[in-house]
């Protein structure tokens, strides 16, 4: 009697303790697939570069100054420089863009930002700037003249004094004097923080790495409480295992709704959105990236749950013998 009590004691903590190795189990997956995409630069590049952002880049540009203009109708003074701004044409804004922004470099820029970025938060290095000399050298040259072409054409037609005609505009902007003032390097991030918050990020990180172990060890006691053979242990450590691998994949397949509460939280935490264009295009990315972790959360989950299914199938060839005390 005694005996069958402290049996059934150990079964109920064993599936307790079964319990929260697979909560503990999924989360971390999720965490762990986390810290594999997004603190991976390539994970970045790619989704910029499967959303096509860098070939729609005169585009957005535009629509965020259509949009600014529209946003503050009445804003600027009566000088060259907000005169411009206000009577460019949508297509000039594309055309200037493309010339002074070409998408190619503004792509090179940004991935080697990335790059700089992450290794900042790595720790691997201090600092994180823009090398701005191809674009210098871009505006300084043929493209600089176009662009400023364009700026005068862009100027409405006036015949009252003091209306600036398109040979001022010519006389007063250059190229390359504008672009000489330009630094040839812009910092992005200069020197770590005291105290530096990379080191608590680097110990997190650190302590993700060792937590399958801690989950080891927890599914060792849930098998040592309710396996008492060794088809025993082979189904109590399987049957978790394979539950927390199916409940991973099954979150990857139901992450839409979690995908849009997460946006509309992201654009919460912004006072001032941008145009319905950009909007759309940073939606893109964002459902490119979580795209990317739900495929590796899949992929370990279904890894996990493998493992599971193997060590369940095999329990059943193995025979029932009970452990030596």
């Amino acid at each position: 009697m005694i005996e069958t009590l402290f049996a059934f004691i150990a079964r109920l903590l064993a599936t307790l303790l079964a319990l929260v190795f697979v909560c503990a189990t999924v989360l971390l997956l999720n965490l762990r697939s986390a810290d594999a995409v997004l603190f991976d630069p390539l994970t970045y590049q790619l989704a910029l570069a499967e959303t096509n952002t860098w070939l729609k880049l005169p585009d957005l540009i535009t629509a965020e100054v259509v949009h600014l203009r529209e946003s503050e109708p009445g804003a600027g003074s009566d000088d060259l420089g907000a005169t411009l701004y206000r009577s460019l044409e949508p297509q000039d804004l594309r055309n200037l863009a493309r010339l002074l922004l070409p998408p190619t470099e503004v792509q090179r820029l940004a991935e080697d930002a990335l790059e700089q970025g992450f290794a900042y938060l790595e720790m691997r290095q201090d600092q994180v700037v823009l090398d701005l000399t191809a674009l210098k050298r871009n505006a300084a040259g043929k493209s600089g003249a176009q662009a400023l072409e364009i700026l005068a054409g862009g100027l409405p037609e006036c015949g009252e004094p003091g209306c600036p005609s398109s040979t001022q505009v010519m006389a007063e902007f250059d190229p390359k004097a504008l672009v000489a003032e330009v630094p040839d390097e812009y910092p992005l991030i200069e020197g770590a923080e005291d105290p530096d918050p990379r080191e608590e990020l680097a110990a997190t990180r650190a302590a993700l790495g060792f937590a399958p172990l801690v989950l080891v060890a927890l599914l060792a006691v849930v098998c040592l409480f309710g396996a008492r053979s060794r088809a025993g242990w082979l189904r109590w450590s399987g049957v978790p295992l394979l539950v927390a691998g199916l409940i991973a994949i099954g979150l990857g397949i139901s992450v839409g709704p979690g995908a849009d509460l997460g946006w509309a939280y992201l654009l919460d935490q912004v006072d001032d959105l941008p145009s319905p264009t950009t909007l759309a295009q940073l939606r893109a990315i964002f459902d490119a990236i979580n795209a990317e972790h739900v495929r590796h959360l899949q992929f370990e989950g279904g890894a996990v749950a493998l493992v599971g299914f193997a060590l369940t199938l095999l329990s059943f060839f193995v025979p029932e013998r009970r452990l030596a005390a």
